[in-house]
């Protein structure tokens, strides 16, 4: 045995020596409410922690900007990303003790995380009556699955809560990208009698017949495919679907419902620390890597990361502002929380720390746009980077973007924007092969805040208006 897993096992067999099972929590169709309403937020504001967090302005700026990043190109699409969704104290099972996050699924989904990661065992699980597939923090196969118990969740309960959100108000119009970490080959010492085969059969018949109805599917009977990255989400709601399966693909049958999840995000790495903008940590990725695939950087506070790499590191404010500008994909975060509990199980590093909301906002300003106000058209401030709301008959240049320029993946960003004339904010006039454009990514607003401050303009109006109160499109 290395000295790296002799310290991880020692690590999960302390974890399982002190750690008790929680309470489980039940999240069924039907239990989880609207979303508060401005006029709700305004005049009988919720109490709980997730509905105060929905009347914030960090919410509905980041509500804004997903919904603009719905007709990007999944290579460009930057995505609110979870990290080790399932294993989080609100759930029983040891694993949890040493936990990455606090809320259960359908509560990151509430506070806006669209992916999201689960990774599934094959071992004995004691509701069952057999080996099942579980979603617990453990090792792999070859060494028998350990730190995952009996008590850690059967997958189908994961599930269940995943269409909990779907079938909610707060889910409709909403799509999921569910990464699936694949243990589900039987362990050397106590497979249950099963075969890899069998194992992985169990969990696509789970998937399939909880999420079948949702998730939108490679071409049939193909094999293996990538991810499609000219595909937008906006695509995938038109096609009546609402997730995306990414996962190992080779076992029988499952490359007819997920896509290659290594082809999808051959980019990746674990978030010791990021080099900045405009660098954007060109030793591990490229420019082409960016434009052409998914990038992912992960966190991760547990105990057992600590152990197995000590160079392991929190995503600062300043570093999500700097991966938004690069175009990372998904800062994959931990501890998901607008208000984490004090005490408790897990790293004593990272106890009562939730993250920054705030930080992955990259378009509008504090506070904007305004509410029940006539400023009905927006502009990019270039000296704080941030979108503005105002009136549109005011004067301004234009942010002319090069048409099909999101058509295939981008070779060179100086061509990207032109800073044009002058005029109010509802009809542009843009030089040939340019028209009226927004910026829907953090990568593109940083290149539109270069082309206006080269072209020496202050404030640029882009296509971006409120056609009805308090919505913008």
């Amino acid at each position: 045995m290395s000295a790296k897993n002799g310290a991880v096992l020692s690590l999960l067999a302390l974890l399982c020596a002190c750690g008790s099972p929680n309470t489980p929590t039940i999240i069924e169709t039907g239990s989880i409410p609207e979303e508060p309403t401005i006029d709700i937020c305004e005049t009988d504001p919720p109490t709980d922690d997730i509905g105060i967090f929905q009347c914030s302005w960090e919410h509905r700026a980041l509500t804004l900007q997903r919904q603009l990043g719905l007709t990007l190109p999944l290579r460009e699409a930057q995505i609110f990303s979870s990290h080790n969704s399932y294993n989080s104290s609100a759930y029983p099972g040891v694993s949890s003790s040493d936990l990455n996050q606090t809320r259960t699924l359908p509560e990151q989904f509430q506070l806006g995380a669209r992916s999201f990661e689960l990774d599934v065992h094959w071992i004995p699980h004691a509701a069952s009556g057999g080996h099942a597939p579980v979603t617990c923090h453990g090792l792999g196969a070859g060494q028998d699955h350990f730190g995952c118990t009996a008590n850690d969740r059967h997958l189908n309960e994961s599930l269940d809560e995943i269409v909990a959100f779907l079938e909610s108000p707060q889910g409709q119009g909403q799509v999921l990208l569910f990464d699936l970490e694949d243990s589900l080959s039987p362990g050397p010492l106590n497979g249950g009698g099963t075969t890899a085969e069998q194992a992985h059969a169990a969990a696509l018949d789970a998937i399939t017949t909880k999420l079948g109805d949702y998730i939108y599917q490679p071409q049939q009977d193909s094999g293996c495919q990538t991810t499609p990255m000219d595909l937008t989400q906006q695509a995938i709601l038109d096609a009546g679907k609402s997730i995306i399966l990414n996962a190992p693909c080779t076992h029988d049958g499952w490359g007819n419902w997920a896509f290659e999840v290594n082809s999808a995000r051959p980019n990746q790495k674990a978030h010791t620390g990021f080099s900045g903008y405009p660098d954007c940590d060109s030793a591990d990725f490229s420019f082409t890597q960016y434009r052409e695939r998914w990038v992912r950087i992960w966190e991760d506070t547990t105990q057992l990361g600590a152990s197995t790499n000590q160079s392991l590191q929190r995503m600062s404010d300043q570093n999500l502002e700097d991966m938004a500008h690069c175009g990372v994909n998904f800062a994959s975060l931990d501890r998901i929380d607008p208000n984490p509990p004090a005490t408790g199980p897990g790293n004593p590093t990272y106890v009562g720390q939730g993250i920054n909301f705030a930080a992955l906002v990259w378009s509008w300003a504090e506070d904007k746009p305004a509410l029940n106000e006539t400023l009905e058209c927006a502009y990019l401030n270039v000296s704080d980077g941030r979108f503005h709301d105002a009136s549109c008959n005011e004067v301004r240049s234009y942010a002319c973007l090069q048409d099909n320029a999101l058509d295939s993946p981008i070779t060179d960003a100086s061509t990207l924007w032109r800073v044009n004339g002058s005029g109010n904010g509802l009809t542009a006039v843009c030089p040939s092969g340019y028209s009226y454009g927004r910026p829907e990514n953090g990568w593109l607003k940083q290149q539109l805040v270069e082309a206006a401050t080269n072209a020496g303009a202050a404030e640029v109006w882009i296509q971006y208006r409120e056609i009805s109160t308090n919505t913008w499109r």
